[in-house]
């Protein structure tokens, strides 16, 4: 080490970042290829969060020493930080290749590669670690986490124990092994586990909102809301616990606090939610007669069908409506009462004064329980629509008919819960007098009809475009029933007699202990009594329809 590089790196020490870069710049400046200035040079620019200089230091290091894995490592580390996912992959895989005990690297990458959902290879590199190193705690952690996300509950309990049987102040894996008690229903677990989270870090945020999770999917809710609170006056900024007492302000009907607390699910980190960059200003409830205003759709389909009811109401307030919705969406929405024009999402946008997202129109309107708009139908379908697929049901056998969905989208991370096995759909079969028809779009639809023993099963579903020609076909049955999908909101929307099949802990729109809804009048509500015991759900529908079809 030269002198000049020794001043410097005591300055470095000493935190004196300005000198000791001036003393390095100089150094570099006379020596292109000086590898010791580029390290430090990287290092004072991470500490200045400088990170696009680091990069580019490392990559010099690289181009002079293209063998030193842990370049290629903290190069790597750097870009996924960055958000640059594949790019970091790259250099991961570069630093194991030439160096394959480099257990940091494996890690790293596994980690990596479970950002991108790479389930089955974040696997190989966490268990890669492990054959390392069989105590690293954190990669036992992080296993059990992928394994979590592939609905391997029990082999991810086994992960989160072993790293915690390694290092027991570890809170995370308490906290981990808790969340997978608490998906399995074992809610006294899941305490425990949280308990002995916070029994190490009595303000781990993240235990004590996964501890008021708990007690609300056990619907406990004032006890909830205390541990939401608890977390709040912990962190005032902490979005998880002001987007969780909002869910569970709402489940309970208290919408004037809940639609406050909604708003912070922007700020939210694994919530599907569009905040928009949109250089206009946000419609607060201003006058905006004379404007015009943008109102997009943020969440799912269901979403979007439930909250678009308040487009009218927009409208009535003098100004002309555009709407961004998804694409599936597009026919039957440019039908609502007041909505000007419809752009599907990623198309490009007319000019606009103002702006909202659908879901935060309800606090806009201050809406409460007592003050829901559910004047339906609020979707209409075109008359010749519907007349095209009256016609082609006509030649259907005769009897009551019924539209029928029993899965969601696979993509949506509760589907499990929200879906019912098909195997259940034969408990339908043999009901005198019923005919039924798939209103299943997605791959699920093709096994029903080797389900069934007896009766009659319909499937036109492959001439269904978009949400107009199924609204058109809801339109000429008699009954919907449907798991929590969006094809449930439609026949709501439209007025149609809907049956909506629920999960013990259901989404925070469905309330708790009614039958009823108060935001589709034609609706009825049939609830899980127990966690994942949708057999009963079906029975209780099946009895209800053979007393219909009697009627």
């Amino acid at each position: 080490m030269t002198k000049d590089i020794q001043k410097a790196a005591a300055y470095f020490n000493a935190g004196n970042m300005m000198k000791a870069e001036h003393i390095l710049q100089k150094v570099l400046k006379r020596h292109p290829h000086d590898m010791q200035a580029i390290h430090f040079l990287s290092q004072i620019a991470l500490r200045k969060e400088d990170y696009d200089s680091a990069i580019n230091y490392l990559k010099k290091a690289i181009d002079l020493n293209p063998t030193n894995s842990d370049h290629y490592n903290n190069l790597g580390f750097l870009l996924k930080g960055r958000g640059k996912v594949d790019e970091a992959i790259k250099y991961f895989r570069e630093a194991i290749r030439y160096d394959k005990h480099f257990i940091n690297a494996h890690y790293n990458l596994g980690n990596a590669l479970t950002s991108k959902g790479c389930h089955d290879e974040a696997i190989a590199c966490y268990r890669t670690v492990l054959q390392l190193n069989a105590k690293d705690h954190e990669a036992w952690n992080n296993l059990g986490n992928v394994l979590k996300d592939q609905d391997k509950l029990d082999e991810a309990i086994t992960c989160y124990d072993k790293a915690v049987q390694i290092n027991p102040r570890f809170s995370l894996a308490y906290t981990n092994m808790g969340t997978v008690f608490q998906e399995k229903g074992l809610f006294e677990r899941a305490h425990q586990c949280y308990q002995q989270a916070l029994m190490v870090d009595p303000r781990l945020i993240s235990a004590i909102n996964n501890t008021g999770v708990a007690f609300r999917e056990d619907a406990s809710l004032d006890q909830a809301l205390t541990y939401f609170e608890k977390a709040i006056s912990i962190n005032p900024d902490d979005a998880e616990a002001h987007w969780n007492k909002a869910i569970t302000c709402l489940l309970a009907g208290r919408y004037e606090e809940g639609w406050r607390h909604y708003e912070w699910r922007f700020r939210k980190r694994d919530i599907s939610v569009v905040e928009r960059s949109i250089s206009k200003p946000r419609w607060n409830g201003e006058n905006i007669r004379g404007k015009t205003i943008l109102l997009y759709a943020e969440q799912g389909l269901g979403d979007t069908v439930q909250f678009i009811r308040y487009a009218p109401f927009v409208a009535q307030k003098g100004a002309r409506v555009v709407v961004e919705c998804q694409k599936e969406l597009l026919t039957i929405v440019q039908h609502i009462q007041g909505v000007g024009e419809v752009i599907a999402k990623g198309k490009e946008l007319p000019d606009f004064d103002v702006w909202a997202p659908l879901l935060s129109l309800p606090l806009l309107f201050a809406t409460r329980l007592e003050t829901i708009p559910a004047n339906v139908p609020y979707l209409k379908v075109p008359r010749e629509l519907h007349e095209t697929w009256r016609q082609k049901i006509l030649g259907d056998p005769p009897g009551f008919r019924v539209g029928l969905v029993w899965a969601g989208n696979p993509k949506y991370r509760h589907d499990r819960v929200r879906s019912f096995p098909p195997e259940l759909l034969a408990r339908l079969s043999g009901i005198q007098g019923i005919v039924l028809y798939s209103l299943q779009k997605e791959a699920a639809a093709g096994i029903a009809g080797s389900l069934f023993n007896t009766g009659i099963f319909v499937d036109d579903m492959h001439e269904v475009r978009d949400f107009s020609d199924t609204a058109a076909l809801i339109q000429n049955l008699d009954l919907v029933i449907s798991v929590d999908t969006a094809v449930a909101h439609v026949a709501g929307a439209l007025g149609k007699e809907v049956w909506t099949l629920l999960r013990y802990a259901p989404d925070w729109r469905w309330l708790l202990n009614r039958m009823d809804s108060p935001w589709y009048p034609t609706m009825r509500l049939f609830r899980q009594q127990k966690i994942d015991d949708w057999k009963s759900v079906i029975d209780q529908v099946a009895l209800e329809l053979r007393k219909r079809c009697l009627c």
